[in-house]
This record gives C-alpha cells, sequence and structure tokens, in this order.
C-alpha cells in the first residue's frame, strides 16, 4: 500500500511531469506510424556510419565532402544522442509506472473483493436486510459471467 509520504511525492510527480511537458513542448514531434516506418531504417548500424563519418571529419578535416552541413549534422547528432537517453531513461520510468499501477490495482482489487465479500457474509447473516444485497447486485454485474466468487 501506499505510504502518506508516498503520496505527496505522487503528486509531485504530477507537477514534475508538467514542467517536463513544458520543456519538452519544442523538441516533440509527433510522427504518424506510416511515416514512422519510412524513418525506421536508421539501425544502430546506421549509427555508427553516423559517428564514423563525424570522426573523420574531425580528425582528417581534407576528407570532408564540402556538400554536407557539417556544423548541423554534428548538432543534429549530439541532439540525437541526449534524445536517446533521455528516452531510455524515460522508459525505465515508465516501465516502473507500470510494475506500481500493476502491483495498486491488484491491491485495491482483492481490497473490494473483501468489501464484496463481506456484503454477501452479512447478507447471508441477516437476508431481510436489503442495503447488501443491493450492493452485492450492483457490484455484481461487473463480474465476468464465467468468474465464480
Amino acid at each position: 500500500m501506499i505510504k502518506k509520504n508516498e503520496s505527496k511525492s505522487i503528486v509531485d510527480s504530477l507537477d514534475i511531469i508538467s514542467d517536463l511537458e513544458e520543456i519538452f513542448e519544442n523538441i516533440l514531434i509527433f510522427v504518424e506510424p506510416e511515416k514512422k516506418r519510412n524513418y525506421t531504417w536508421v539501425t544502430v548500424h546506421s549509427k555508427k556510419i553516423i559517428d564514423k563519418v563525424i570522426k573523420y571529419s574531425e580528425t582528417h578535416n581534407e576528407l570532408k565532402s564540402p556538400d554536407v552541413n557539417w556544423e548541423k549534422l554534428i548538432d543534429n547528432n549530439n541532439k540525437a544522442k541526449t534524445i536517446e537517453s533521455i528516452y531510455h531513461r524515460c522508459k525505465t520510468i515508465t516501465e516502473g509506472l507500470q510494475g506500481a499501477l500493476i502491483t495498486l490495482n491488484k491491491e485495491n482489487y482483492y481490497e473490494a473483493l473483501k468489501d464484496y465479500n463481506y456484503s454477501k457474509y452479512k447478507t447471508n447473516c441477516d437476508p431481510t436486510n436489503s442495503i447488501y444485497q443491493d450492493k452485492i447486485e450492483d457490484i455484481a454485474q461487473h463480474f465476468a459471467k464465467n468468474v465464480k466468487m
């Protein structure tokens, strides 16, 4: 279960995410799925080629093509590496959040089942108490038909 200080941390996280969304506003590019396929041919091997070309440009100036905007290539490559690092760190956070969400949802479901079963127990003890019966019927409709409680 989440402790009091963890709840504050979760609320603070929402503020931080809002700040990050603002920071990334001018960086994020949303590529449509069909266009994404056209860009995914740049692989790990392609990135190694880019790095080798840049390294040669830095060590053998006379071998550089005059047709390449070297300043832009180097700047874009540095940006891409930084964004890739940010992406992997965010992915790790996302996976951790997904685990926390799964765990919390499972705990919440079990607690809800305890309350549901308590209501069934109270109804069995006093069948005339319709308050629990109404609650059971209202909740029962959300169970899958083949699940037995």
